[in-house]
Parts: structure tokens; sequence; C-alpha cells
């Protein structure tokens, strides 16, 4: 391709797009990294929060995904390629070794930073699995204490079974 027809304006914007992205995918991981420290100290409020922040950063990560994807389609279509030729590595084939070189930077970066959440992912899945484990061992605890007849005055007459009830606020 001629320097003349070179698509540097889209390929411009498709770098601003992926540093959109990767900008975003560092907050997610700022904001998991205090949720799995809030899932540690079993601080629920912080908790509440960070679900609510990681819902927001969530919606603007698939609102740039849209973008990317669009800006990487132009670029295809400006390279001279069908817009389903938008993978970066492909895309990437086709500019001048400067440019190819930084798209390709900017996508391990972001390929590495969705490593990084997917084991931080797993990690506070594993944590919230662990505490839902203990809060079941313990409900079944209370109520195997509740239910269990008392050892002195009881009456093997009595056909009542004890009732108990747990507050839901706690």
């Amino acid at each position: 391709m001629s320097i003349d027809r070179y698509p540097r304006d889209r390929y411009i914007t498709l770098c601003k797009a992926l540093q959109a992205e990767l900008l975003l995918g560092r907050k997610m991981l700022k904001i998991k990294l205090q949720e799995q420290s809030a899932l540690k100290s079993n601080d629920v409020l912080q908790i509440q929060e960070l679900v609510l922040l990681t819902k927001d950063i969530s919606n603007m990560q698939t609102d740039a995904a849209v973008h990317r994807i669009r800006c990487a389609q132009r670029m295809a279509l400006s390279l001279g390629h069908p817009e389903s030729a938008t993978s970066l590595k492909t895309l990437a084939g086709h500019l001048i070794p400067g440019d190819e070189r930084q798209l390709l930077q900017i996508r391990d970066e972001i390929l590495t930073l969705d490593d990084k959440l997917h084991r931080i992912g797993l990690t506070n899945r594993s944590l919230l699995e662990s505490a839902l484990d203990y809060i079941r061992f313990s409900l079944q605890a209370i109520a195997d204490v509740a239910l269990r007849p008392a050892k002195y005055g009881f009456n093997p007459n009595i056909q009542n079974t004890p009732t108990f009830y747990i507050d839901q606020k706690c």
C-alpha cells in the first residue's frame, strides 16, 4: 500500500479506542483487587459499592468494545479487506512496521490484562464460595442445636417438635 493511501487517521482512531479499552480494563482490575481485599476482610458495605462500580465499568467496556469493533471494521475496509477481517493481528500485518509494532503491543497489554482479570475473578469466586460454604455450615449447626431435644426435664410423651426462627436481617 502506498503511503498516500495509508489510513493513518483510521489507525489513530483504532489505537485510541484500544487505549480506552485498556484504561477501562485497568480500572476494572483495580476494583477487582479492592473487591478481593474486601472479601478477605468481610467488608460487606465495600463489596456492595464495588459491585455497583463493576457494573458501571462493565457497561462502559461493552460500549468501548462496540466502538473498537467499528473502528477495526473501518480500518479493514480502508486497507482493502472485508469487514470480517478485524482481528488486531490480521490488521497489524498490513500496517507499516512502526504502527504494526505499536498495535501488537497494545493488543498484548490487553491480553495480559484480561488474563490477570480472569485469575483474580477465579480467586474472588473461590473466596465467595468459601464464604457461602461457611454460612451453610453455620446455619446447619444452628439448626442442629435448635432442634436437638433437651437432655434434662425431657418428657418423651410430648410429640411437639421444637421451632425456631432465624431473623433474616442478620
